[in-house]
């Protein structure tokens, strides 16, 4: 029978809970730590990235017939003015 400290786990026939929370915490704590890193570089590489442009974007929407060449380009001469 085993003794010393922690062998009171292994009395009864509970070893593989042992060993199947042993494997959990090898296998879930590294997960959980890449799992975090990349959450962490997917965040900051989203607010690297600069505001889409609006002459860009207004081009897109008339290739995709979502608005007339007449709106195109009034809406093309407000965001100019902005600027």
């Amino acid at each position: 029978m085993p003794t010393g400290l922690g062998a009171e786990i292994f009395v009864g026939g509970h070893a593989w809970l042992t060993q199947f929370v042993i494997l959990l915490l090898v296998i879930g704590i590294p997960a959980l730590v890449v799992w975090g890193a990349v959450s962490l570089w997917r965040d900051s590489a989203t607010r690297r990235t600069s505001p889409p442009d609006p002459e860009l974007i207004l081009k897109l929407r008339l290739a995709r017939g979502e608005i007339s060449v007449e709106e195109y380009e009034r809406l093309r001469g407000l965001i100019r003015y902005s600027r």
